[in-house]
């Protein structure tokens, strides 16, 4: 199976290898899955949208980017745990 083909298996589909590492099979380690990925971009589009808030004096946007920015930290963290889990599957093959 390649990893590397989203149109290749269900692993390939949930994978995507972060900046600088290899796409190889034994660097799963190092890769993110979708959730961890929009975890983080809701997190920093929550932070730019709070310091957007404070600088335009606008309470509503701050509440909504500290709002953006717990449901990323919320979606990260579950895009974390599924990971530990395709480790702890993968280690438990081997």
């Amino acid at each position: 199976m390649d990893l590397r083909r989203p149109d290749r298996g269900f692993l390939a589909e949930r994978i995507f290898v972060a900046p600088g590492h290899t796409e190889t099979p034994h660097s799963m380690e190092d890769a993110m899955n979708r959730d961890q990925i929009k975890g983080r971009m809701k997190d920093v589009g929550g932070k730019i949208q709070e310091k957007a808030g404070k600088a335009t004096g606008n309470r509503s946007q701050q509440a909504k980017g500290l709002l953006n920015q717990g449901v990323g930290k919320v979606q990260k963290t579950v895009g974390d745990a599924a990971n530990e889990v395709d480790k702890s599957d993968r280690e438990n093959r081997e």
